[in-house]
């Protein structure tokens, strides 16, 4: 707050827990933004406005640990008593975070938004995600690129840190699916371990939502998997790209295990 700063001189002994205890309530109740108010509450204790200040400012220490109950109190006390009254408390719409801020001691504004948004609103939604939702995230993300506020409109109840972290979790799910599919296919001979396979696969990856850039990196990746099994294949002298023909799936597990026979072997066994 502007006000913060103004004071005239004072004393300068120490504090004690009453005053320590007086100070932090009257900031808690007034807020930084009326300091004068705060000033004045101090002032039976025989405290100056640069006083307050001084203590304030190396008192009022920044925190980023997690939320204690009286501070989830608190908040929401804060957001239900904001400008808007009930109309501004669903996403946090109309709040003015800053001055919720300076009723928090060791939070900030961003905090105080992000904490209400994802984990206290009472219209978020917790459970799980539906099919309908995951193909509404899918679709939107297609659309808008990462623009998590945006997406979160069409998801009530979803908030953009829950989409945002949705969608980074159904990507990898789809990575790690498409990275097992596609050693089983190289390791059972099906496919070439090369960038065609994957541009083979282009039509179907690109109707399921991969993008050029991901299917590139399909392809490295694929490429790099072929390396290591063909390394372990030839560790213990099988050929796992050979021609279809019967005990192909073995000889790739053989492959696979040999790898880590190879890393044993370097290790020390």
């Amino acid at each position: 707050s502007s006000d913060l700063g103004a004071g005239g001189g004072g004393g300068s002994g120490a504090w004690s827990a009453a005053e320590r205890a007086a100070m932090r309530a009257a900031v808690v109740e007034f807020g930084e933004h009326e300091w004068d108010k705060v000033v004045a509450r101090m002032r039976a204790f025989g405290r100056s406005g640069e006083e307050c200040r001084r203590y304030w400012r190396s008192a009022n220490v920044s925190q980023k640990g997690a939320w204690s109950k009286e501070e989830d109190a608190l908040l929401a006390r804060l957001v239900e008593d904001a400008e808007g009254g009930a109309g501004a408390v669903e996403g946090g719409a109309g709040v003015r975070w800053s001055r919720v801020a300076g009723h928090m001691p060791g939070r900030n504004a961003k905090q105080c938004r992000e904490r209400w948004v994802n984990n206290l609103d009472p219209s978020v939604n917790k459970g799980p995600w539906t099919a309908d939702e995951d193909r509404t995230l899918l679709e939107a993300q297609r659309e808008l690129g990462n623009k998590w506020s945006d997406i979160a409109r069409r998801l009530p109840g979803r908030p953009d840190n829950a989409v945002k972290n949705r969608w980074y979790c159904m990507k990898n799910r789809q990575w790690a699916k498409l990275s097992q599919a596609g050693l089983s296919m190289m390791v059972s001979g099906l496919m070439n371990p090369d960038s065609t396979s994957v541009e083979q696969m282009a039509p179907a990856l690109t109707a399921g939502g991969m993008s050029p850039d991901d299917m590139a990196r399909l392809a490295a990746n694929m490429a790099s998997m072929a390396r290591i099994v063909g390394r372990a294949a030839e560790e213990k002298g099988a050929r796992p790209f050979a021609a279809s023909r019967p005990g192909r799936v073995d000889i790739a597990g053989a492959a696979l295990e040999g790898e880590g026979e190879g890393e044993r072997g370097r290790s020390g066994d």
